[in-house]
């Protein structure tokens, strides 16, 4: 079908078009009132009248389809259809409603005076009752070529946002340790277009896990017993498609799983196994951050810091000399102990993913800072290793 320039000012003026088999043109996400006077959205269904190939204008036919509950008034009476009767206009597409409204008595000129006449006669009330609500929402937008997003970022929009998201784009990250904090590394790390992410947890995901992940896990996911890794992959390929799980814990064995890497976070607590990982990542010259959180319990309230250190190619000896990264059990941290600390964890990991993005060069960065610690109860940041 050849291009209308009517049906293109709806898709200028930000509706929701869409054109099935050509068809019918629909107009989604329209703002409207249910019986209770709650907004709601819903769709208008025209047919689509052609000349050839040509979208016709002055339309003979001037009905559309509702899709969506009853419409009301923002008065309480309904908005009246002539009927409602479900009609099945193609496979998977049914109107609930069909409403005949003409325009001052006259046909519509073209699909931009019909849609918008019949969008506006359904949105007033759904406006009069909540004056933020709009109708001109936008499609959601496809998601470009070779994006790992399942579905388009909006805000990426600008060609300078664009020049700093290809910082990303080639790199291939590593999680260590998908607890509290590292949970929360993945989450952050999953809204940006980098290409795998790497899960790397053999335990097995139970109720202590939910109260320090990020969302609200469902109860029917911790009934259904299993490894952590499977339960974020399943969760986080809702909006990356590159979440890899390993799910088993990183061993003397299966060191050779980090080779490819670009970046590693390790988030992980006492382990005989995390000087092998360091040391590892040390000769594979590859970057990488560990965190860690220290918390007592004192006087009936927690006190507590925050750790991030950095290593890099640039710079690894600050790690061993001043031993920043702690490869022993500290008897005097509670961490295991302490319950509703989430907000620890997310802190933690937001530390870490924002230094991450500072080392690729997303964000400004002019302390260069090596390691790092927020203290809790005085509200203060401490660099070091500058």
């Amino acid at each position: 079908m050849n291009p209308s320039p009517h049906i293109q000012k709806l898709v200028d003026a930000n509706y929701d078009v869409e054109i099935l088999e050509e068809k019918f043109l629909l107009i989604r996400r329209v703002p409207y009132l249910n019986k209770d006077i709650e907004v709601r959205y819903g769709v208008l269904v025209s047919d689509l009248e052609m000349n050839g190939n040509d979208v016709s204008e002055n339309l003979r036919n001037h009905p559309i389809y509702f899709i969506g509950e009853q419409p009301y008034k923002a008065n309480g009476e309904k908005l009246n259809a002539n009927h409602s009767n479900p009609t099945q206009l193609l496979p998977g597409l049914v109107g609930n409603f069909y409403f005949s409204y003409k325009k001052e008595n006259k046909p519509y000129a073209n699909y931009y005076d019909k849609m918008t006449h019949y969008v506006h006669l359904f949105s007033k009330h759904a406006i009069c009752i909540d004056p933020t609500v709009t109708f001109d929402v936008g499609k959601i937008a496809e998601i470009p070529p070779n994006s790992p997003f399942q579905y388009s970022d909006c805000n990426a929009a600008t060609p300078e946002v664009n020049v700093l998201l290809t910082k990303f784009y080639e790199m291939k990250i590593g999680i260590i340790g998908l607890g509290g904090t590292g949970s929360y590394i993945l989450d952050f790390i999953a809204k940006t277009p980098v290409k795998e992410i790497h899960l790397f947890d053999g335990d097995y995901y139970h109720n202590k896990n939910a109260f320090r992940s990020p969302g609200a896990t469902p109860i029917n996911a911790l009934k259904n017993v299993q490894k952590k890794t499977e339960y974020f992959q399943k969760e986080y390929s809702n909006i990356h498609s590159g979440v890899i799980p390993h799910p088993d814990n990183i061993s003397y064995s299966n060191l050779n799983q980090l080779d490819n890497l670009s970046f590693v976070f390790i988030s992980i607590d006492k382990s005989p196994i995390k000087r092998e990982i360091i040391d590892y990542l040390e000769k594979k010259e590859i970057n990488f951050i560990d965190v860690g959180i220290g918390v007592k319990l004192i006087n009936d309230a927690i006190l507590g810091q925050i750790r991030t250190t950095v290593s890099t190619t640039e710079k690894r000896n600050h790690i061993h000399i001043k031993k920043r990264i702690k490869l022993t059990d500290n008897p005097e941290n509670d961490y295991s102990k302490v319950p509703q600390i989430a907000e620890l964890n997310a802190l933690n990991a937001a530390f870490a993913v924002i230094k991450w993005k500072k080392i690729v060069g997303f964000y400004h960065d002019r302390s260069y800072e090596y390691h790092s610690i927020y203290q809790l109860h005085l509200n203060k940041v401490l660099n070091f290793d500058n």
